[in-house]
């Protein structure tokens, strides 16, 4: 008889509209798909999903009533649907989920560099990644921020694409937060977000003000948003 597999979750995405889960799919060819539990506590379930097949390793849970109560503590898990019936389930461990999303409020790109500041979550959180992409796809550029209490960073130009951001393309920036699951925190990537922001681009403004420069002769991020909204 087969051995049971117990799935492994490997990253978890809110973004207020969807909560999506990765895992680690089972070798067993006794297993047919997995349940995903967004729960209250372990014996009660607020949203459930099945995937079909045993090398599925994602799912998606709609929310179809709003967004999650930022109030009530979540938890993911991941069940083994096995062809010989529910005994054989196996459950992942359960993941906190964070609810509380990071609030931008400012993202601004002087032509070299591209900064952030945003409301951290209250949650526990490992940090922060800062990510920006083209509106119509393409490759991400991101950062992380080992902070869990950090409100502002950068994207510096070494980060970005070569020649820096296209000015004729329409770019969006996220703040998201890495979650803290304790023991499981070298396994499971935890992210809440990300949040749409359309990049400001006053590069005169900064250039022309102040001298509140970074150790490395630039301007802090936090400088730099300062300059922008005085």
């Amino acid at each position: 008889m087969a051995e049971k597999y117990q799935p492994i979750v490997t990253q978890i995405s809110y973004d207020g509209i969807f909560v999506k889960v990765w895992w680690s799919a089972s070798a067993d060819k006794g297993v047919t798909g997995y349940q995903i539990n967004v729960m209250y506590d372990p014996n009660t379930v607020a949203y459930s999903a099945t995937v079909k097949g045993r090398k599925t390793n994602f799912g998606s849970l709609p929310l179809d009533s709003g967004q999650l109560d930022s109030h009530i503590t979540y938890f993911v898990q991941v069940t083994t649907i096995w062809k010989n019936g529910p005994g054989q389930n196996e459950d992942s461990q359960f993941v906190p989920l964070i609810t509380r999303l990071p609030e931008i409020q400012t993202v601004y790109y002087d032509g070299s560099d591209l900064y952030f500041e945003w409301t951290p979550t209250p949650q526990a959180v490992q940090g922060y990644v800062l990510t920006v992409t083209a509106k119509d796809g393409g490759t991400p550029y991101a950062v992380n921020v080992n902070s869990p209490y950090a409100s502002h960073g950068v994207i510096p130009a070494s980060r970005l694409k070569q020649g820096g951001l296209d000015k004729t393309v329409q770019w969006q920036a996220s703040v998201s937060a890495l979650g803290n699951i304790g023991s499981d925190a070298d396994q499971v990537m935890q992210v809440s977000g990300p949040i749409p922001c359309p990049i400001s681009s006053q590069a005169a403004a900064v250039t022309s003000r102040g001298s509140a420069l970074a150790p490395n002769g630039r301007r802090s991020a936090a400088a730099a948003l300062r300059a922008i909204g005085s």
